[in-house]
């Protein structure tokens, strides 16, 4: 699973040029370009650094070099999650959401993505049938056929940020789409990320995995240019709960108190002294209410097209 982003153009004065794949725009490479090495936020990878660059005419960021995913995503993190208390309350968040914007029981739903289908289990377990988990990667949600079928809600949290081609994935949705259907997706926001800074975003940067980072204007142009119109929009991610101490802010703190790393997320919790502070419990109860905007989610809809 080698990926090829962005595009280097080589132009007729052989100046060396990056092609965005989210607006087209075409950018040298040199001094003014936004750029940073980001070191991966996976304990196994630690001790390597990843290329990023941000498009200056859409702002969103990239990954610049190729690299061997097959390799990276052996042992995931994201393997070790289980559908566990803390779990269901990060789904919960998600669930409402999508209820918020129109989802009744009885409708058909996509879990676009939907790796080892955590998500898909949690939502028959409260009743929606008619759900459907699809992941190219994983071998009991490959089915092919779920693709050639519409849905009234396609769902995809954190899948468009690993896409070589995002703005064909997104074409994917509106095709699984029915007419007057949600799209809903969940996405880091590169407007939150800072590149001089980018060893405080290494979470939301998480290399060499996230190939390409929207902001939150180009996902709702890029909506909008397939004809959807946005119902609603959330500017936290959904691991940001009224629950005290699971927060954005809580978590960051955890993290750093230890190596920083993804896989904490998925080890048994381990209190030292760096976390026995006044700021630690303030943010286990407060967090929520200070998270920063560093994940979108959009709720589209699809128009009936005559």
């Amino acid at each position: 699973m080698a990926v090829s982003l962005p595009q280097v153009d080589s132009t007729a004065d052989s100046s060396a040029r990056l092609v965005c794949n989210v607006c087209d725009a075409s950018v040298p490479v040199g001094d003014g370009l936004e750029t940073a090495d980001v070191p991966s936020n996976v304990r196994r990878f630690r001790g390597e650094s990843f290329a990023v660059w941000r498009c200056p005419a859409c702002r969103c960021i990239h990954a610049r070099d190729d690299v061997n995913l097959d390799h990276y995503y052996q042992d995931y993190p994201f393997q070790q999650q289980r559908l566990d208390a803390i779990t269901r309350a990060f789904f919960c968040v998600s669930l409402k959401r999508l209820r918020r914007g129109g989802l009744r029981l009885d409708h058909s739903l996509l879990d676009y993505g939907c790796g080892s289908g955590l998500f898909l289990a949690f939502l028959r377990g409260r009743g929606f049938a008619a759900a459907r988990g699809y992941d190219a990667f994983a071998e009991k949600f490959h089915a092919p056929a779920l693709l050639d079928a519409t849905y009234q809600c396609v769902f995809s949290q954190d899948v468009l940020e690993h896409a070589a081609a995002p703005r064909e994935l997104l074409a994917l949705f509106d095709q699984l789409a029915a007419p007057g259907g949600l799209i809903v997706i969940g996405t880091p926001n590169a407007t939150a990320v800072d590149l001089s800074r980018s060893a405080d975003c290494i979470h939301t940067l998480h290399q060499p995995y996230h190939r390409t980072i929207l902001t939150k204007a180009a996902l709702i142009a890029c909506g909008r240019g397939l004809g959807w119109t946005v119902v609603r929009h959330y500017d936290t991610p959904y691991v940001n709960t009224r629950v005290p101490f699971l927060n954005v802010r809580t978590w960051n703190r955890y993290s750093r108190a230890h190596d920083n790393t993804l896989d904490l997320a998925f080890e048994p919790i381990r209190v030292n002294r760096a976390l026995l502070t006044w700021g630690t419990l303030f943010d286990g109860l407060f967090g929520s209410l200070r998270c920063p905007a560093t994940d979108v989610m959009v709720l589209f809809r699809k128009g009936i097209r005559s």
